[in-house]
Parts: C-alpha cells; sequence; structure tokens
C-alpha cells in the first residue's frame, strides 16, 4: 500500500512527547504541524525546539535513508539553513517504533525558527536571499 493510500500516524501530543523523551532524551511540549502523509509535531523543550517526525508506515525506509543522508551530508558540507538530524539515545539517526500495529520511522530533527514564506510579503530583497541560499544549497 502506497503512504498516500495508508492513513498516517495519529498519536496523541502526550504519547509524542514519550517519545521524544524516551528515545531522543528531549522533553518538552508538543504541537501538531501539518503533514500531507506523516505525523510531525513542533517539540518546544527549555534547551531548543526540535521537530519529531513519525513515518507512514507505508513509507518505503529507502526514502527515509535518503532523506536522512542528504541532511547528513548538507551539515558535513557546512551549509547553513537546513534542519539537523538528532541522534537517538543510542546515537542512530532514526528508530522504529509501532504505530497501529505496523513498524513506522521514527526521528527528529533541529527547528529552523522564523515565518514560512508563503506568509510574508515578496520583496527584491527576499527573492535574492532565496536565490543565494538555493545555490549554497545546491552546491552543497
Amino acid at each position: 500500500m502506497s503512504p498516500f493510500e495508508n492513513p498516517p500516524p495519529a498519536l496523541s501530543l502526550p504519547a509524542l512527547e514519550t517519545l521524544a523523551r524516551d528515545h531522543f532524551g528531549v522533553n518538552g511540549q508538543a504541537r501538531a504541524l501539518m503533514s500531507e502523509r506523516d505525523q510531525n509535531a513542533r517539540i518546544k523543550a527549555s534547551e531548543a525546539t526540535y521537530v519529531l517526525k513519525i513515518a507512514n508506515p507505508a513509507e518505503d525506509p529507502g526514502q527515509i535513508a535518503l532523506q536522512n543522508a542528504a541532511l547528513a551530508h548538507l551539515e558535513r558540507a557546512g551549509i547553513d539553513g537546513v534542519p539537523r538530524l538528532v541522534r537517538t539515545l543510542s546515537g542512530a539517526d532514526c528508530t522504529t517504533v509501532p504505530v497501529a500495529g505496523r513498524p513506522s520511522i521514527l526521528r527528529m530533527v533541529t527547528w529552523i525558527d522564523g515565518r514560512p514564506l508563503g506568509e510574508t510579503p515578496r520583496t527584491l530583497g527576499q527573492l535574492a536571499g532565496l536565490g543565494a541560499f538555493m545555490g549554497r544549497l545546491t552546491r552543497g
């Protein structure tokens, strides 16, 4: 079954907070984030803010591994402005948890603060900054 046909995970906010604490050592308050086929939550802890990501059980694990590899590569290349992977307590870049009786990949990344691009008025400076960032990202 495709992750577009399989319903996304739907864990409660307290359950998400428990996953963040038990797997990443992050104690914080969860707030749901929009997601197309996964379940994402903003975890606001005293020391930092994170995004907890639970993949749809039907998601191809290879896709998640590719995303994690790309984020790790961009970090090694020193590219700023992209989320950083947060390691699990055992040092892995992700782990697997049961969701509705099926294994789902759980991972955490750092939160990037700011307003979404779609919520801001367009300016030439903003577009130039976006273009410069995309160039650095592509080069990385």
